[in-house]
């Protein structure tokens, strides 16, 4: 442990440099994890987000029997759930930014370097 209480060991996720608290707020830094595992981070929790948020809609469509705000929980309670899932697993590795508009934030507030955002909001070469 350093002169602050925090672990000097490598990352758990990644064997890197260990990611310490920056500051009084008590933030996470932003991971040092390599790009390409960071993109692939970002990828998988997106499509795990949006697989969730697809099959509880259908599901709560389902068995909702008309009831809009039985629909509406059945909807809302899995997609949480996995988010919180997602942002555990995924905060060592990327940060869990699984939305642009986040990382933007991150930015703009000066919690992630702009250089870091670039990879993240570049559109797909399918479009």
């Amino acid at each position: 442990m350093d002169n602050e209480g925090h672990q000097s060991a490598g990352c758990q996720t990644c064997g890197q440099e260990q990611h310490r608290r920056n500051g009084a707020a008590g933030r996470m830094q932003e991971p040092a994890c390599s790009l390409p595992r960071r993109l692939v981070a970002e990828g998988l929790g997106t499509a795990i987000l949006v697989a969730t948020v697809v099959g509880s809609g259908i599901m709560a469509e389902r068995l909702a029997g008309g009831n809009q705000a039985i629909a509406l929980l059945g909807n809302t309670i899995p997609t949480g759930a996995i988010l919180v899932v997602i942002i555990t697993i995924f905060a060592p590795v990327s940060g869990a930014h699984f939305n642009p508009a986040v990382t933007l934030v991150f930015a703009a507030r000066r919690e992630t370097p702009w250089g870091r955002c670039s990879p993240s909001l570049r559109p797909s070469p399918n479009r």
